[in-house]
This record gives C-alpha cells, structure tokens and sequence, in this order.
C-alpha cells in the first residue's frame, strides 16, 4: 500500500512464519534480543524487492531515557 505522501506501507500483522525467524535468524548471527527484528527483517526484503537499496528506519526507544548512556559520557568527558 502507498500512503498519501508516497511512502511505501508493509502492513506485517501478526503471522510470522518458520522461515521468517529462520532467515532472521541467519542474517542477525545471533539470539534475536529485539522484537521488532522479524518486522526489519521483511521491511529489508521488500526494499531490496522494489529495487531500492537503503532503507531509513527509526524507533526513537532510547529518547525515552536520554538517549545512550556512552553518548552521555562522551558529553561529560568533552566538558
């Protein structure tokens, strides 16, 4: 679906398939520790699907608190 401004929405709801972890799974090399990886996962194929290449994505989770603790001390150190 294209939304008014252009933008491109992959409604995902909430079925994810075997393969879906298995190929998340493989790409992140790791336990999964995100719940959203799944989501990225597919978002990533889609793009590469409608020939695109990049992808920017945000979920602004660490504005809540400040943002990251190194950042933090990067700005104490530099005072």
């Amino acid at each position: 679906m294209v939304s008014a401004r252009g933008a491109i929405v992959l409604a995902l709801g909430r079925a994810v398939t075997l393969q879906d972890l298995l190929s998340t799974l493989y790409a992140v090399e790791s336990p999964l520790n995100n719940p959203n990886s799944v989501a990225k996962q597919r978002l990533s194929k889609r793009v590469r699907a409608d020939q695109y290449k990049v992808c920017l994505t945000g979920e602004g989770a660490d504005e809540l608190f400040g943002g990251y603790a190194h950042f933090k001390l990067e700005r104490i150190w530099r005072f």
